[in-house]
């Protein structure tokens, strides 16, 4: 607004002087005679007002006349012209040629992308601030700022500052709701929608990403001097949180939840600027008002649903257990938050109520608290010493801290997808794969631990490491920084090689076989063992109390993995070698229990028992070329099974589960396993191999199974049940292609009841596989174990090449067979290529009879008699259309 012309008095008129408009005006005050000093009210020269800036009409701008800014006005009134009184469209002024500072900051933002990480390891040598609140005084940097910030681009410099920092509020836990962000973003210091010290925060921490000084090493960083718009904004700062002075302000202090999130970004700002006294205490200070404000914050309860406060609360402590994790605990820098043992006793207590919770910051924590514990309990191993270290204790820790890992990281993959989906921000996604890095580094060191001795774990380390670099792979430059790289890089970038046993080694492999059984359990799928989680684990612990699983058990599982781990075993193949001393060991006590089996309620042991303990010796003797102890295992299996069939409930009614299981197995089901198993071999061996030392069942075997599956369908989804059926269908098909080709020697032939058969079977196996390749699916969604999943991938191939046998039938004769075959071949061949090496070792025989399916080529032939003479009997086009 242009400001108001002065009166002039009346003697300061009559001597036409410059009068001040003062009473008395500073003329009539120096005259050497008394003057009186009065004004004429009243005249133009009293009230003239200046109008406002382009308020005047169109006419009077163009005739040079002065307006009132009425519309219309005197002047237009006055000739007339009252139709024309109108204001002039405004007129915008061009912005001058050069813009220094948008241009400048646009160029700090595209190097502003390093993440608060720097902060994390400083340098010995790098000079820091002696106390808190004592700000360096301007330096070059304040200059070279100053001449950044031109009169009028000030605004949009801020605005810019903020928008960066947003773009970065998740690297440092500030988790705040759309209403305060948008305040933020807008620079509402209002306080309707976001306390108003936010915004001053938000620009202060936006002028530290966006300084060029920042050194470009991703795991250091400098103290240099504060730009001119970091002093600014710490003396805002600084005035709200001792005076509560501020634009925006009621002269109050901040909430203390606000107080705290101001401590935090200070304590993170302090750090990247060097000041670890500053950075120390101002994280002090937010521990001190989270423990003391506790239950205001609402993060004494966690729920799944929590209020914004309650919200904003929980990302801030999480994000102090993290810093707390990260550098005290794990990089061990002396400058790293000291906090109180009341804040990690909070937020285990928080995580014990609510374990699902998604939130970006509380899973970053939940990740960095696994590895610190992965490093203890790996430090503890490297500390030991001799007669002081628990086998058994440590490596019930170890197993029970591996299983929460996996289950951590399906967790997260699982919420990372969810989030993708829901079109989250790309912020909140680049620190979910930061916690899915954190936990592979944390699975990473485990595997290491035995991956020297063993080439199990170190075939495990390295796929591992393999999942973190593909991990890494998918985050752009900028957005590596915001994850914990450092820590990830010592797991990348080391390499281990095979290494003689020590003396550590072997007494815990003389205490503790828990690589040979983790071994046994990783093929275990492969034998057809089926059994629950809870038997899984006690036998990978060794557990021989007998409450969980028979110790039996243990004592097979080692005896097996001894021959997995020998390097003269390759692929799952029957070589004949001398059995070790650690494998005769073994071989001796479970011979020994076997010799005379007794299970009445006095030794706890059930027929149950002795079936799944028979069909392990089974395969031990496969893998040793021992036939004959192949058949006499399995046969003793199938006569208990036909024995105390009733007891193990495979006959009459039988009730099944149609949900996707992974975990348990009643012991019905593992009785049904068993069974569906031993037919499995009958059929795959026996029949489709022709292997004379394949098992010979009794003939009421299969009949109980085939009574089984008509009163079980589709409903049952366990894996050995559905290889089973998988393998019937495929004898089924090779019996009827075996009609086919022995027509013309016997002359029997009955076209039409043949393909009536032929048709019926192409719709049973389209319509099993589907099925198959649901519950697979389904399984594998849920977190369901490699070996169990390759099991169903057996069963797959397996219908696959039963389709395949089907149309090779009539692919040399006819376009439309010989299509389907190549695409059903195509199929077989893309479900091999998905297979990795370690995967085939999990592979029984099925995966050769596929692949020698799929080796066939068929090319078109001429017709032969016994096709002509099929054609001109049946109406092969109407069946051939069924089929396809």
């Amino acid at each position: 607004m242009a400001s108001k012309a002065k009166p002039t008095c009346i003697t300061c008129r009559e001597r036409k002087i410059r009068c001040d408009g003062q009473n008395p005006c500073s003329r009539c005050r120096k005259t050497r005679k008394p003057t009186v000093c009065q004004y004429e009210l009243g005249s133009d020269a009293s009230l003239r007002v200046g109008l406002p800036k382009g308020v005047a009409c169109a006419p009077c701008r163009q005739k040079k006349k002065r307006c009132d800014g009425n519309r219309p006005c005197d002047a237009c009134t006055s000739i007339f012209r009252e139709d024309d009184c109108k204001s002039p469209p405004p007129t915008v002024r061009r912005p001058p040629r050069a813009r220094i500072a948008p241009m400048k900051v646009a160029a700090l933002i595209e190097d502003a992308k390093a993440p608060w990480k720097r902060c994390l390891k400083v340098s010995r040598d790098c000079s820091a601030i002696p106390q808190a609140l004592a700000f360096s005084f301007p330096s070059r940097a304040t200059e070279f700022y100053t001449r950044l910030r031109i009169h009028g681009d000030e605004g949009v410099e801020l605005g810019l500052m903020r928008d960066l920092f947003l773009q970065h509020a998740w690297q440092f836990g500030f988790n705040i709701s759309p209403a305060k962000r948008n305040a933020i973003r807008l620079g509402d210091t209002s306080g309707r929608f976001a306390p108003p010290i936010y915004v001053p925060l938000a620009q202060l921490m936006g002028y530290m990403l966006s300084d060029p000084r920042r050194t470009c090493d991703e795991y250091q960083y400098v103290g240099f001097a504060h730009s001119a718009g970091e002093l600014d904004q710490i003396q805002t700062i600084l005035g709200y949180l001792r005076e509560g002075n501020g634009p925006g302000s009621d002269g109050g202090k901040p909430d203390p939840l606000t107080c705290m999130q101001v401590y935090r970004l200070l304590g993170a700002y302090c750090g990247i600027r060097a000041d670890t006294r500053g950075s120390r205490e101002f994280m002090g200070n937010a521990s001190n008002l989270l423990l003391k404000h506790a239950e205001w914050m609402g993060i004494n309860v966690a729920s799944e649903e929590s209020s914004t406060t309650d919200e904003e609360g929980l990302s801030a402590l999480s994000h102090l257990v993290y810093l707390e994790a990260i550098m005290t605990t794990l990089r061990k820098i002396q400058h790293g938050p000291q906090l109180p043992p009341g804040i990690l006793a909070k937020f285990m207590h928080l995580v014990a109520q609510a374990e699902q919770r998604t939130e970006a910051t509380f899973v970053k924590a939940k990740s960095a608290l696994f590895l610190v514990e992965t490093q203890n309990l790996v430090n503890e191993w490297h500390d030991w010493q001799s007669g002081t270290f628990d086998f058994t204790h440590w490596t019930q820790r170890f197993c029970a801290l591996a299983r929460k890992l996996n289950t951590h990281l399906l967790f997260v993959q699982q919420t990372q997808r969810d989030l993708a989906h829901s079109n989250a921000s790309r912020g909140q996604l680049v620190s979910y794969c930061g916690c899915a890095m954190i936990t592979l580094t944390a699975i990473a060191e485990m595997y290491a631990v035995f991956a020297p001795f063993h080439h199990a774990p170190r075939v495990k380390f390295q796929e591992v490491v393999s999942a973190l670099r593909r991990v890494q792979s998918t985050l752009a430059e900028q957005e590596c920084r915001l994850c914990t790289l450092d820590v990830s890089a010592g797991v990348v970038g080391r390499e281990i090689r095979e290494e003689q046993p020590t003396v550590q080694w072997m007494l815990y492999m003389d205490t503790v076989l828990f690589p040979i059984r983790t071994l046994f359990l990783e093929h275990v799928w492969r034998y057809g063992l089926n059994i629950g989680a809870a038997k899984r684990d006690a036998i990978a612990l060794g557990d021989t109390s007998g409450r969980v699983v028979h110790p039996i058990y243990i004592n097979v599982a080692q005896l097996i993995g001894y021959i997995l781990a020998n390097p003269h075993h390759s692929g799952g193949k029957c070589i004949s070698y001398e059995r070790t001393r650690a494998e005769a060991a073994q071989a001796q006590i479970v011979f020994a229990y076997l010799r005379e089996p007794d299970w009445d309620e006095g030794t706890g042991t059930d027929p149950l028992t002795y079936i799944q303990i028979y069909r392990l010796l089974a395969a031990y003797c496969t893998l040793k070329a021992d036939r004959r102890g192949s058949r006499e295992f399995v046969g003793n299996a199938s006569n208990l099974m036909l024995r105390h069939a009733e007891l193990l409930v495979v006959d009459g009614n039988i009730g099944c589960t149609t949900a996707v299981t992974t975990q348990e197995l009643t012991p019905d089901e593992e009785a049904r396993s068993a069974l569906s198993h031993l037919v499995y071999l009958e059929a795959v061996a026996g029949t489709i191999l022709k292997e004379d030392h394949a098992p010979q069942l009794p003939p009421a075997m299969l009949a109980k199974f085939m009574a089984l599956s008509a009163s079980l369908g589709d409903r049952e989804v366990e894996v050995n049940y559905v290889k089973a059926k998988s393998a019937l269908l495929f004898v089924e098909s090779k019996n009827i292609i075996a009609e086919w080709d022995e027509w013309p020697s016997t002359g029997r032939f009955d076209g039409n009841d043949w393909t009536q058969r032929f048709c019926a079977l192409a719709r049973k196996l389209n319509t099993h596989l589907l099925f198959v390749q649901r519950v697979q699916n389904g399984f594998a969604q849920s977190g369901a174990p490699r070996g169990q999943l390759i099991s169903f991938t057996a069963g797959t191939m397996l219908t696959l090449a039963a389709i395949a046998e089907l149309y090779a039938v009539f692919a040399p004769f006819h376009p439309a067979p010989r299509t389907k075959f190549h695409e059903v071949v195509g199929a077989i061949r893309r479900v091999d290529r998905r297979l990795v090496e370690q995967e085939r070792a999990l592979f029984d025989c099925t995966l050769d009879i596929c692949d020698a399916i799929a080796s066939k080529e068929m090319h078109e032939q001429n017709p032969t008699s016994q096709w002509t003479a099929y054609m001109d009997t049946v109406l092969f086009p109407m069946y051939l259309s069924t089929l396809i």
